[in-house]
């Protein structure tokens, strides 16, 4: 799992627009497709007054890019993007004690829902 949280623009701008969650697989269909799918329920949970973004042109949730820090993985993988500093409310949130335990508490449910998937 790759963890991150995203930034966009140029300069000292504020960017309200650009205030989600993502998720993201390789290209095709992995195992890595199911972790997303439970990763982004458990964050819905979460954080139920946040925008999560997704893809769904292929039937599931997570957006797709070969990114090589999931693609050379031998194990499901994904990468997350936890909002952007460049939105003034997900710095906000991201900034807080409150807002990063349930960023990580959609990660740790997420990956237990997806591990009891498998059993």
């Amino acid at each position: 799992m790759s963890i991150h949280s995203n930034a966009l623009g140029y300069g000292n701008k504020w960017f309200p627009k650009a205030n989600y969650w993502t998720v993201w697989t390789t290209v095709g269909k992995t195992n890595s497709d199911k972790l997303a799918d439970y990763l982004w329920e458990a964050c819905k949970k979460e954080m139920p007054d946040k925008k999560l973004g997704k893809d769904t042109k292929d039937g599931d949730v997570d957006y797709e890019s070969d990114f090589y820090i999931i693609k050379k993985s031998m194990c499901p993988a994904v990468l997350t993007e936890n909002f952007f500093y460049t939105c003034k409310e997900n710095l906000n949130f991201l900034t807080t004690d409150e807002g990063r335990q349930k960023i990580a508490d959609g990660h740790v449910k997420g990956i237990i829902n997806y591990l009891k998937s498998r059993n």
